[in-house]
C-alpha cells in the first residue's frame, strides 16, 4: 500500500486516452465493482452490470483485494475476464498484495491471473522518493535537508509521505511559521504516519539539530 500503484493505474488510462482516445476503458476499484455487482444482483439487473463492464476495451481494477472476502465477486471477475479476453479486450488489476498467493483467492481465478503478466512492487528509494517529494512541492521554497529528514522519517506509503509534504507545503506558502523538525513530527502524527525502521536514529539526530538551534537562540538572547 502506498507504493505507486494506484498512480500507475491513473497513469495507463491518460496514456489509453491520450494515444487510443477511440478506444472505451473503465477505471474503478474493487470496492465499487462488488458494489454495483450486489446493486446489479440485488436490483435483478446483472445483464445491465455486465454490459457495462464487459464492453468496454480496457477494464482497469484497482484496489481488487477487497474481493477475496467474496467469492460471488469473485466468479463474476473470473467471468468478465473471459469474455474480455474472448474478445480481444485487457485487465488490469492492482492489489495490496499479490492475489495468486492470497489463499482466499477461487482457484480458477487464479490461474487466470497467472496467465497474464504479475509484476511486484519494491520499495521506493530514499533517492527516488527525494525525486518525488522535490517534484510535488514545485516552487515552494523548502530546504534540501527538510526533505531528507522528512523523506527518511516516513514510512514505506508514497501516500503518507505526500500527505505530511502536503501539510508543510501549505504552512510554508502561508509562512505563519518556521518549518523545522519539530514542525515535520507534529504532521507526522497529525497524519497518523508510521514512521521507517530508522526513525528512532532519524529522530535523535533532528532532536540535537533542534536543541543545538535552540541553544544557539538562547545564547544570541542572553548576549543582548
Amino acid at each position: 500500500a502506498g507504493c505507486g500503484k494506484s498512480h500507475l493505474l491513473h497513469a495507463i488510462a491518460n496514456h489509453v486516452s491520450a494515444h487510443a482516445p477511440l478506444k472505451r476503458f473503465i477505471l474503478t476499484t474493487g470496492q465499487r465493482f462488488a458494489d454495483n455487482l450486489f446493486e446489479a444482483i440485488r436490483d435483478k439487473k446483472l445483464s445491465l452490470f455486465r454490459y457495462l463492464y464487459r464492453q468496454s476495451d480496457l477494464l482497469i481494477l484497482d484496489d481488487a483485494d477487497i474481493l477475496m472476502t467474496r467469492d460471488w465477486a469473485q466468479l463474476e471477475l473470473l467471468e468478465t475476464f473471459y469474455d474480455l479476453r474472448k474478445h480481444g479486450r485487457q485487465l488490469v488489476l492492482a492489489s495490496r498484495a499479490n492475489l495468486t498467493a492470497d489463499p482466499r483467492c477461487a482457484s480458477k481465478l487464479r490461474d487466470a491471473l497467472q496467465s497474464g503478466v504479475v509484476a511486484g512492487f519494491g520499495d521506493y528509494s530514499v533517492e527516488a522518493k527525494l525525486a518525488l517529494v522535490s517534484r510535488k512541492k514545485g516552487g515552494i521554497e523548502l530546504p534540501q535537508e527538510l526533505l531528507t529528514y522528512l523523506v527518511r522519517r516516513c514510512g514505506d506509503r508514497v501516500s503518507d509521505l505526500l500527505a505530511v509534504l502536503q501539510q508543510v507545503s501549505v504552512l510554508a506558502i502561508h509562512g505563519e511559521r518556521e518549518i523545522t523538525h519539530e514542525v515535520v513530527e507534529d504532521f507526522i502524527r497529525v497524519c497518523g504516519v508510521e514512521t521507517s525502521d530508522d526513525a528512532a536514529d532519524v529522530q535523535e539526530s533532528g532532536a540535537k539539530r533542534a536543541d543545538h538551534a535552540h541553544s544557539n537562540r538562547s545564547a544570541k538572547r542572553a548576549s543582548r
